[in-house]
């Protein structure tokens, strides 16, 4: 482990997402507790990389940190730093909040969110929804529930996000899904955030019913949230799935239809998991399967009706 006497007055490589380097103070990059976990405890010489932050945020990062480790700053500058750092272009601000709780820079977090608080205080919703330039799509499932979600969370669905692209302006039938599982595949889609475009009509999911919709929705709401960290996620789909096995296989059904393929690949993967180990007879019973029709089994009834007496 390297102290940070030893440390002192190095310079900390750092590489965004797009490539962009940055070679900055230790002070100044160890604001991050990632970073400074990275270079105190791990020993990390080389170029460290930033995966899941810009260049441009990276830079905007970097400028606040430098502004906060000054000594010779004092708390009014810092003040006035911080009131004019935020003044930035809302994407620009929600892409800040992303970083600092990826970096783990809690100051910038508090700083950040707070500028968000105070964009909606004594708003409306509908003023909120304006504000923030989010557009609402309207689901109705196939047994006539209705659902208002946020664009981006409903064009977590391929196959609605190219429906609202091609400004269709009415009914999206959505076969072969009830109305719970689609409640559950837009609650996926909620974790994705996705480019403004423009449907304002009801779009009519025919297949899907209410409660399933409903699940649906919770899932994308989860997966389009900008503040929910990684962990939050994690743990949000491991309850997700959770559900009976009836539920499970309509939310495959849906996320397939939808094509929605992280909500597919979680489903599957719990589908999977509930089979592994287990024997082709173990699996049978587990998932109740019948290699007879109907018929079949009725005439084996009849035929055997001694045994089933």
């Amino acid at each position: 482990m390297v102290s940070a006497s030893e440390n002192s007055g190095k310079k900390i490589i750092l590489r965004s997402s797009d490539g962009e380097v940055f070679e900055v103070d230790e002070a100044v990059a160890t604001k991050s507790q990632i970073i400074k976990y990275i270079f105190e405890d791990v020993g990390v010489d080389d170029v460290i990389p930033i995966p899941n932050v810009t260049g441009k945020i990276l830079s905007k990062v970097i400028e606040y940190c430098k502004k906060h480790v000054d000594p010779a700053a004092s708390s009014a500058s810092t003040e006035a730093f911080d009131a004019d750092f935020v003044k930035v272009d809302r994407d620009t601000l929600f892409h800040l909040i992303s970083a600092a709780d990826y970096l783990n820079i809690k100051s910038l977090l508090d700083l950040t969110y707070q500028t968000v608080d105070d964009m909606i205080k004594g708003k409306t919703p509908e003023e909120i929804t304006k504000t923030f330039n989010i557009k609402k799509i309207i689901l109705r499932s196939s047994d006539g529930e209705k659902f208002e979600v946020d664009e981006a969370v409903a064009a977590m669905s391929q196959i609605i996000e190219h429906t609202i692209k091609d400004c269709v302006d009415n009914v999206i039938p959505i076969p072969d899904d009830t109305g719970q599982i689609l409640s559950m595949v837009i609650e996926y889609c909620k974790k994705h955030i996705i480019e403004d475009v423009g449907v304002d009509d009801v779009i009519p999911i025919p297949n899907v019913t209410g409660k399933i919709l409903s699940k649906v929705i919770e899932y994308c709401k989860k997966h389009v949230d900008a503040a929910a960290s990684s962990a939050s996620t994690e743990a949000f789909d491991a309850d997700f799935v959770k559900v009976d096995q009836a539920t499970l296989f309509d939310l495959i059904l849906a996320a397939n239809y939808l094509d929605i393929e992280s909500l597919l690949d979680l489903t599957c993967q719990a589908v999977a998991d509930m089979i592994k180990g287990k024997t082709p007879e173990e699996i049978r019973k587990a998932f109740n399967m019948n290699d007879f029709t109907p018929e079949e089994e009725e005439e084996i009834r009849r035929e055997n009706q001694w045994a089933f007496e």
